[in-house]
């Protein structure tokens, strides 16, 4: 059933929940390594200034807000930084100065320890008043669309892990959560990733340590070895369908052809246009009007009804757009004027082949002599 009318359509956001975090649509969640494309890494062994050097320890990396202080395997100039204090430690992971997580040999770690809070007498159950933010150089060759690492608190006990995205404008939508419990010694995994068109300028981690915790460590995390996910790297994502209309026509006088005529004469080509659930398509929906398609062959054949009730040349249209009459009829006047002796079929096609096509075509044929 065609339904003519004009559809007002009121639409709410889907809401992605994420444990207890929301995610907008160009930002989602990577649960595991192994799922995030892997274009870069940063191993934070090779950026350790030697301190009082000891097994497992590679020295400590100062922060820094805005200058790269971190170069990747591949170039990325990125700027690790503290809230609170600007020293990190590397360590090697397992090290027995953490707890007993699902580091990996190899599994280079960075300690974000808040030694000013500590000293200051601030320290407890929550830690995100240092968090860590990786901010990716403007002058990179690469931008970065996927951001992947293990985090875990320095004790036992459960813990909250966020990881957040900022473009140029601001946060790219709400942290993403992932929490740890008591019984489980893991480190959490935080992965994020968005689209080709909606590259990262930053990366900010936090984590925070419950109750459950022993509380004088709880600012004290590892961050271990960080995967980058360039956005060049990531798969295309196919255009979304073109809508498709179906078309009814066209109308008497042209429905019942091939018809002739002399030359002189106008043909009224009058149609509609639905899409897939039955609404009409008026110039209301439809940016771009359809466009009128005729094929000529010189070739005479066939019986032809003669047509009178043409319309004048001076009634035919210009250009080869149709027009929405207030008929509610999709409408071309198909002069004949000049038109070579022959046999001419006449179909419709869409105006904008990226806004619709047309997927069931109205046809005619006429016979100029």
């Amino acid at each position: 059933m065609k339904v003519r009318t004009i559809c007002v359509c009121i639409s709410t956001a889907l809401l992605i929940s994420v444990s207890t975090s929301t995610v907008f649509a160009d930002v989602s969640p990577v649960s595991d390594r192994s799922l995030l494309i892997s274009s870069d890494t940063i191993f934070w062994d090779e950026y350790g200034i030697e301190d009082s050097p000891g097994p497992d320890y590679y020295g400590y990396l100062t922060g820094s807000t805005s200058t790269p202080n971190v170069i990747t395997p591949n170039g990325t100039a990125v700027a690790v930084s503290h809230l609170i204090d600007p020293s990190f430690e590397i360590y090697a992971g397992p090290s027995s100065y953490f707890r007993d997580a699902n580091f990996q040999d190899g599994d280079y770690l960075l300690s974000t320890f808040a030694y000013d809070d500590w000293f200051a007498g601030g320290f407890g159950y929550n830690s995100q008043q240092n968090p860590t933010t990786f901010l990716f150089s403007a002058t990179n060759d690469e931008s970065i669309c996927g951001f992947g690492t293990q985090i875990a608190p320095r004790e036992t006990g459960e813990f909250k892990a966020e990881i957040q995205a900022f473009d140029g404008d601001g946060p790219m939508g709400p942290a993403i959560v992932v929490t740890g419990s008591d019984a489980d010694p893991n480190a959490a995994f935080l992965g994020i990733s968005s689209t080709q068109t909606t590259p990262m300028t930053s990366v900010k981690v936090v984590i925070t340590s419950t109750a459950n915790g022993g509380g004088d460590g709880a600012s004290w995390f590892a961050i271990n070895q960080v995967t980058l996910t360039y956005c060049s790297d990531l798969p295309v994502e196919p255009p979304p369908p073109v809508p498709e209309v179906t078309c009814e026509g066209f109308a008497a006088p042209m429905a019942n052809y091939p018809v002739t005529a002399k030359k002189n004469r106008v043909f009224p080509l009058k149609m509609e246009l639905f899409d897939e659930n039955g609404i009409e398509q008026t110039n209301v929906e439809l940016a771009a009007a359809p466009v009128v398609k005729v094929n000529y062959t010189s070739s005479l054949g066939g019986a032809a009804a003669d047509l009178s009730n043409l319309l004048s040349t001076g009634q035919g249209s210009d250009g080869n757009r149709f027009d929405y009459t207030d008929d509610g009829m999709w409408q071309f006047n198909l002069k004949s004027k000049n038109l070579a002796e022959g046999t001419y079929t006449v179909t419709v096609v869409s105006g904008d082949g990226e806004e619709y096509v047309i997927d069931s075509t109205c046809e005619t044929q006429f016979i100029i002599k």
